[in-house]
């Protein structure tokens, strides 16, 4: 149960923005090209609602996902298959 957001730089420009989401709980950043998640670091609460940090590489791709944290989320924990 969480909040779910993708967001996608499809430039050919790093991109660096302070993103305002609705959601309660745990900040995670969910990485689909490295496989990881990881807490989200720099992150501001405020009445049901967060502000996030987000700085994206060209045509980079991320998931932030605000709910309960995954158990080891904390140590960069690779997710789906291994290569």
């Amino acid at each position: 149960d969480g909040d779910v957001y993708f967001f996608f730089n499809e430039s050919d420009q790093p991109q660096s923005r302070m993103a305002t989401l609705d959601g309660r709980g745990s900040v995670q950043v969910w990485d689909p090209t490295a496989g990881t998640i990881r807490a989200a670091t720099g992150t501001a609460k405020a009445n049901g609602s967060v502000d996030v940090p987000l700085a994206l590489a060209p045509h980079e791709s991320r998931f932030i996902i605000i709910g309960p944290l995954p158990a080891r989320a904390g140590c960069a924990r690779r997710i789906g298959p291994r290569p």
